[in-house]
């Protein structure tokens, strides 16, 4: 690599830091394993809800549904109660607001019925992380948080 050529009044500047081992602190290991089984779980959160979606389609399909109905039908049919409560209390939030003037516009849920967001995902995994990860409070939130960054 050649030498930089920089404007007029420009400085360079070069830094090195070095990473410390996870033998030194074997807390990096937990958080990077802890992160990874909360990508795992989102992606099969979603894999899973993708899949009872096509389920109840097909079964909708089979019943002499129309498409559109069929879709309609495996929409509601598949939610997830957690992402239904979300959306309930974000909506009776917004009315609530633009009662009081705060607030104008017609309300959008945050979700869609397959949690693709991070929102959604986060809020999904902390009402169900003490039953899939007994052991999450060991690792920081933080890990969690941006598994469901990188998964959406």
């Amino acid at each position: 690599m050649g030498k930089a050529t920089l404007p007029a009044g420009w400085v360079l500047q070069a830094y090195r830091y070095e990473v410390d081992r996870p033998g030194r602190h074997p807390e990096i290991p937990s958080h990077q394993g802890a992160r990874r089984f909360a990508w795992n779980w989102a992606k099969a959160l979603v894999e899973d809800q993708l899949a009872a979606r096509e389920v109840f389609r097909t079964l909708a399909l089979r019943q002499g549904a129309r498409a559109g109905e069929a879709e309609g039908f495996a929409e509601a049919a598949a939610r997830i109660g957690y992402l239904v409560e979300m959306n309930e209390g974000r909506r009776k939030t917004h009315v609530a607001e633009v009662a009081a003037g705060e607030r104008k516009g017609d309300y959008r849920p945050v979700s869609e019925p397959v949690p693709w967001s991070a929102e959604a995902m986060r809020y999904v995994w902390n009402r169900m992380k003490d039953e899939v990860a007994p052991w999450w409070a060991e690792s920081s939130k933080e890990c969690y948080s941006s598994a469901f960054e990188t998964s959406t």
